[in-house]
C-alpha cells in the first residue's frame, strides 16, 4: 500500500502539520545549524525555502513565509521543542533496550507505524536531496 502514500516523486509533499509546527521545524533547523548556505550557517528564510520547495505548505492567509513567520507565535521555544525530541527518542532507545532479547516484540501496528516513518524519512531526504547535498 505504500504506494499510495505520496504523490509522484515530482509533486510536493504534503505538509501534515500546522503552520506553526512548520515555523518550530524551522527554528529547530535554525537553532542547531543543520545547514549551510555558501559556506556560511543558513537563514530562517533560507530553511523555509528549501522545505517549501519540498512540501505543499498552506501558508494562506498570508503572502509569503515572513509574513506567516512574524505573525504566528508558536506555542513552544526551540529550547522546548529540542528537549521534548530528546526525550521521545531517548525513551524509544530505552525500550528498544529493554525488549531486546526478552522474547517480547512491539506489536504489529507499532512496527508498521516505524516502518512507515522510517519510509517517509528515507522519502523526504530522498526529495530534499534535489536541493541540498549532504555531508558525511
Amino acid at each position: 500500500m505504500f504506494w499510495n502514500l505520496f504523490p509522484s516523486h515530482d509533486d510536493k509533499l504534503p505538509w501534515p502539520g500546522t503552520q506553526a509546527d512548520f515555523i518550530k521545524i524551522i527554528d529547530l533547523c535554525t537553532a542547531f545549524n543543520i545547514f549551510t548556505f555558501n559556506d556560511r550557517r543558513a537563514t530562517t528564510h533560507e530553511i523555509a525555502e528549501l522545505f517549501m520547495n519540498v512540501f505543499e505548505t498552506d501558508i494562506s492567509p498570508y503572502p509569503d513565509f515572513h509574513s506567516m513567520y512574524t505573525a504566528i507565535k508558536p506555542d513552544m521555544n526551540t529550547g522546548e521543542i529540542a528537549t521534548k525530541m530528546l526525550e521521545i527518542i531517548e525513551a524509544d532507545q530505552f525500550l528498544d533496550n529493554v525488549l531486546e532479547g526478552s522474547g517480547v516484540v512491539p506489536s504489529e501496528e507499532e512496527q508498521l507505524e516505524r516502518l512507515i516513518f522510517n519510509f517517509i524519512v528515507h522519502e523526504f531526504i530522498d526529495r530534499l536531496s534535489k536541493f541540498v547535498t549532504f555531508k558525511k
